[in-house]
């Protein structure tokens, strides 16, 4: 009897322990996690745009080689050259996407280069929260962006938008 009371009272112990550390190592694995998720609740395009945008306009692919189109900071850029509200900037961009033709893109260069995208099949609705996503945040670009826009527009490139670390620390109850 002593035995089945000493084997149990081990069991427990071994549970509670592996339980314990269980819940340790997930709460230090979830920091990651969590800021994951806290990035991601900032705005459901931005998952959208990484998912489906990044697939083609990458920006951490290279300049030079292995492109297959221009980065998602230059079609932002291009898209606010002229201060578009947000519901213009989402109608040119379904306008666009829709029906993809060389007459309605504004980055006629980039068609020169990469050819004109090919039609994508995706909602308006993931449409309108990949554009509200570009338009309210900053988004990544690649490290030589800034000179290449200088260079090919004699103008300093600066992103507009919030940024997107700035909102993830910001608790909800406070925006």
């Amino acid at each position: 009897m002593k035995n089945i009371f000493t084997l149990l009272a081990l069991s427990t112990a071994l549970l509670l322990t592996s339980c314990r550390d269980k819940t340790a190592s997930s709460a230090q694995a979830g920091g990651a996690e969590g800021e994951a998720l806290a990035l991601a609740d900032i705005h459901p395009g931005k998952k959208l745009m990484e998912t489906n945008c990044y697939l083609c306009h990458s920006p951490s692919a290279p300049e030079k080689e292995g492109r297959i189109g221009p980065p998602m900071a230059a079609i932002k850029a291009y898209y606010l050259a002229d201060d578009p509200t947000l519901e213009q900037f989402t109608q040119e961009m379904l306008d666009f996407l829709n029906q993809p033709t060389a007459e309605k893109a504004k980055m006629k260069e980039a068609v020169a280069r990469y050819g004109l995208m090919p039609y994508q099949q995706y909602s308006e609705e993931n449409i309108r929260q990949i554009a509200a996503f570009i338009y309210e945040y900053q988004i990544e670009e690649p490290d030589w962006f800034p000179a290449h826009w200088e260079a090919q527009h004699g103008s300093t490139y600066q992103q507009r938008g919030k940024l997107v670390e700035a909102a993830a620390s910001t608790p909800k109850s406070l925006e």
